[in-house]
C-alpha cells in the first residue's frame, strides 16, 4: 500500500509537470521506482553488525560472570579468545572488583554503544532500552539451555516464565516468552539461534528501521534476487 501510495504521487507530480509543458526526468518514472537495497538500512550496515555482535559477546560474558560465576582464568582460557574478547574480559573484572557491579546487559548495552561510536555508526543513545533489549536475551539463552536438556517446549516455557516472573510487563512480557519458545524450538543450527538472536535485538530496539527492512524484503524487486 506504502508503495502504491508513492508511485500514485509521483504519477501526479509527472501529470503536473506535462500540465506545465515540462517533460519529467526519466529518472523519476515510476517505472525505475526502486525499494532501498537491504544494506542501505541501518541494521544491515556493516559497522551495526559488528557492534551487535560486540553487545552479543559482552553480554555472554557478563551472564558467565555474574549468573554462573566463572572465573577470569577459565574465560580467558576459552575458545576463540583474542584482542576484543581479553579487552572485554578485563574491563568486566575490574568493574565487579571495584563497583560490585552486576548489571551485565547494561555492560553490554555499553558496549554497543562504545563500538557504535568507534565504528561512526549513527544511532540514537539509549542506554535504558538497549539495557532491557539486551536482557531479554537471556529468554533465548535459558529457552535453548532447557531445549539442549532435552526439555519438551511446554516445559522450557514453564520453567523461563517461572525465573521471570518478578519482572513487570515493560521489561519482560510474558508474550515474548511465548513467542520465543516455538521459534528456538524450530531453530536447528548455531546459525539459525544466532539469527534469531538478531531479530528479537534489532526488532526491539530498532523496530522502525527493522520494519523498514522487513518491509523491503517482500517486494518483488528483492524476492527475485
Amino acid at each position: 500500500m506504502k508503495r502504491l501510495m508513492i508511485v500514485m504521487t509521483l504519477v501526479l507530480l509527472c501529470a503536473a509537470c506535462a500540465h506545465r509543458g515540462t517533460q519529467p526526468s526519466l529518472a523519476y518514472s515510476p517505472l525505475h521506482f526502486r525499494m532501498p537495497k537491504p544494506e542501505d538500512n541501518l541494521i544491515r550496515k556493516p559497522g551495526f553488525r559488528i557492534c551487535e555482535s560486540e553487545a552479543f559477546v559482552a553480554l555472554g560474558y557478563g551472564r558467565q560472570v555474574i549468573v554462573f560465576k566463572d572465573t577470569k582464568a577459565s574465560l580467558l582460557a576459552g575458545p576463540d579468545v583474542g584482542a576484543l574478547q581479553i579487552v572485554l574480559i578485563d574491563d568486566l573484572f575490574k568493574r565487579v572488583q571495584s563497583e560490585g557491579f552486576s548489571d551485565y546487559p547494561r555492560f553490554a548495552a555499553e558496549k554497543f554503544y562504545e563500538c557504535t561510536d568507534r565504528e561512526k555508526v549513527l544511532v540514537e543513545k539509549n542506554l535504558t532500552n538497549a539495557s532491557i533489549c539486551l536482557f531479554r536475551q537471556d529468554v533465548l539463552f535459558y529457552l535453548n539451555a532447557k531445549k539442549k536438556q532435552g526439555l519438551s517446549q511446554n516445559e522450557a516455557m514453564l520453567m523461563v516464565s517461572k525465573m521471570y516472573r518478578e519482572n513487570t510487563e515493560e521489561v519482560l512480557p510474558q508474550r515474548l516468552i511465548d513467542m520465543a519458545a516455538p521459534m528456538v524450538y524450530k531453530a536447528k543450527t548455531d546459525e539459525d539461534m544466532y539469527a534469531l538472536r538478531r531479530f528479537h535485538f534489532e526488532s526491539c530496539l530498532f523496530p522502525d528501521q527493522w520494519k523498514a527492512w522487513w518491509n523491503a524484503q517482500q517486494t518483488p524487486e528483492n524476492r527475485l534476487k
